[in-house]
């Protein structure tokens, strides 16, 4: 993996992240209201003894560093044909608030699609909160609820 992975449309870049306090305040802040309206506790610890167990790249829109995507490969059993199969997993997608609704996010799933591609995988997954808009996004993506408990959504996107 090169350290600049791809730049396609809109100025959006992806580098391998060099930042774990970066990427967990990001994620932190943007899930700070749903934490609370649940009455959870942010976990630092847990959320750094899991970076090693995901890919992470930084989003970067017009040089500068806008977001976090943290992946990876997981063993499930599929969406819809109940077989046990590899999905990409999308742990984290965390947009800086200002840059939201520039299509960043959408470019960004572009890109995850494009690297599960690549490797043959034939879905992705992601979870997020029953009451993000970003749910909206995900589904006009073509991703579909897989499962729903405690005010998270699993969504799946077959990708052949």
């Amino acid at each position: 993996m090169t350290d600049i992975m791809e730049t396609p449309d809109h100025g959006v870049s992806w580098q391998i992240a060099s930042e774990a306090n970066y990427a967990e305040q990001l994620t932190r802040n943007n899930m700070a209201r749903y934490y609370q309206s649940r009455g959870w506790r942010w976990d630092s610890a847990r959320y750094h003894a899991t970076w090693n167990e995901t890919e992470n790249v930084e989003v970067w829109h017009k040089g500068e560093r806008v977001g976090i995507i943290r992946i990876a490969l997981i063993s499930k059993e599929a969406f819809e044909t109940n077989e046990e199969q590899t999905c990409l997993f999308v742990h984290d997608l965390q947009l800086d608030p200002s840059q939201q609704g520039l299509g960043i996010g959408r470019a960004c799933i572009e890109w995850v699609k494009h690297r599960a591609a690549l490797q043959g995988i034939k879905q992705m997954r992601l979870r997020v909160f029953s009451e993000n808009r970003a749910q909206a996004l995900y589904r006009r993506m073509g991703f579909r609820v897989a499962s729903e408990q405690d005010g998270l959504v699993e969504m799946a996107l077959n990708l052949a």
